[in-house]
């Protein structure tokens, strides 16, 4: 989940590759005079003169069972494309960075905010405004343009997809699950191509929950021989009795867990009750403002869980 506020969480779609995409909080002022966004767009977009983006096929699609097209009227939300800077811009980037985290450089952890890093190293507005108007153009809705201007968020249909992008949606049967992916490498038109990179992804394939669940009996013991990792353990492990006992416990500080699933506030009560802290439970915070209801995604609901718990 993605969010703000103390114990607090966002879930939307396609959140995690976001996090690839617009740094909410990029190192360094630097020079501002350095690789300034510059318009790159300058031909007439020609629909006939195409470039493939490559690499644009999900890996499990080779592994999968092909179920045939997908239905051209099925939604496709919250499409993520990626927009490339000039090479001038990225160069200027990794330099930033590094010097944003080396001692001594007078870019060290001096901060940009988001609209600043859109003027240094994000795409021109001049650039974004045609590659937004051509999406239009092709029925897609803009559902956000990141601060950061390194990408759009964009949703329509697959006929829509199959169509802008002639490329073909297919329905796939993975480890018993069923998907939606591209099953070939999108074009976009010549014009555009040099701001166009690719997108987070065009498949609802997603990452998978990185929990396991134990097959050994941890040591730590509490009551008639019950066994498990409480909280007091974790102040033992981590040394924390002192900064408790001076009154620091984080209180006013704001954490982010970003994710996919929502969680059952019951789950974080028990969770609560059971090691008597205080009742807090997290604010959700939705990131597709389209769905009011955040979905609970099996597996990864109890990683967030975990998360938001401990």
């Amino acid at each position: 989940m993605y969010g703000r506020s103390s114990n607090c969480v966002v879930a939307g779609a396609l959140i995690g590759a976001m996090l690839l995409l617009v740094p909410r909080v990029a190192a360094a002022a630097g020079n501002p005079t350095q690789a300034l966004s510059v318009a790159r767009i300058t031909a007439p977009i020609d629909e006939s003169r195409r470039a493939e983006l490559t690499g644009q096929i999900h890996r499990a699609v080779r592994d999968s069972e092909d179920l045939g097209e997908a239905d051209s009227s099925q939604r496709a939300e919250r499409m993520i494309m990626l927009l490339r800077a000039s090479a001038a811009q990225e160069a200027d980037l990794v330099q930033f960075l590094k010097d944003a985290q080396t001692r001594g450089r007078p870019d060290y952890h001096r901060w940009l905010t988001p609209g600043s890093f859109a003027q240094r190293f994000g795409v021109a507005t001049e650039d974004m405004r045609v590659v937004r108007a051509w999406l239009e153009s092709k029925g897609f809705g803009i559902d956000e343009e990141p601060a950061g201007s390194r990408a759009l968020i964009f949703s329509g249909t697959i006929g829509q997809v199959n169509e802008a992008f002639a490329t073909r949606i297919h329905r796939y049967r993975w480890h018993g699950e069923v998907h939606t992916a591209n099953a070939t490498n999108p074009t976009v038109p010549k014009a555009l191509s040099g701001v166009i990179a690719g997108f987070a992804s065009l498949s609802d394939f997603r990452h998978q929950p990185q929990w396991i669940r134990a097959q050994r009996t941890p040591q730590y013991t509490s009551g008639s021989g019950a066994h498990y990792l409480a909280p007091g353990d974790f102040a033992t492990i981590y040394d924390l009795t002192s900064p408790y006992a001076q009154g620091i416990t984080g209180t006013g500080r704001s954490i982010a867990v970003i994710g996919r699933s929502s969680v059952q506030s019951t789950d974080l009560g028990n969770f609560r009750s059971a090691f008597g802290l205080s009742s807090a439970l997290p604010q959700v915070v939705i990131a597709n403002s389209k769905n009011a209801t955040p979905p609970l995604v099996p597996g990864d609901e109890t990683e967030s869980d975990l998360d938001l718990g401990w």
